[in-house]
């Protein structure tokens, strides 16, 4: 069993130890950007070029602390892992996001559903990463 070290271990509760960017790959970021945008309603907070090489970051909001950094896949290894990542992402109303996203052309693999601490729905983006957005019940993390 591996013990940690407690002299070196790294603090959660200081304001520069936090996850800030979850990166993956994308085959288009100009259809990658338009899907988070017109299908989830996120926001990009940024959208970067870098001689030849443009990234972008989006995000449920610009204030949030996580968010998704999307690199193009360039290379044949790297077109193998688009659509290989999974997400999860708490929501305040699963209902209301459900409906929301849905509407815009989501699709779920089902309603909403009631699990143990909260409620769960699962739906896959457009490059077949899997989501599972969740409401947690109240007291429940």
């Amino acid at each position: 069993m591996v013990q940690p070290n407690e002299g070196n271990h790294i603090t959660s509760d200081s304001p520069q130890n936090k996850l800030i960017y979850i990166t993956y790959m994308a085959k288009d970021l100009d259809e990658t950007k338009n899907w988070y945008i017109n299908k989830l309603g996120f926001v990009v907070i940024e959208d970067n070029t870098y001689d030849q090489f443009r990234w972008l970051v989006v995000g449920p909001a610009k204030d949030k602390d996580t968010a998704i950094a999307i690199v193009p896949a360039i290379t044949e290894k790297q077109l193998q892992r688009v659509g290989s990542q999974s997400f999860l992402m708490s929501i305040s109303d699963i209902n209301s996001f459900y409906e929301q996203t849905q509407n815009n052309g989501v699709v779920y693999h089902g309603k909403p559903q009631a699990n143990i601490g909260g409620s769960d729905a699962q739906f896959k983006d457009l490059y077949g990463n899997s989501w599972n957005v969740r409401e947690h019940d109240k007291g429940f993390k």
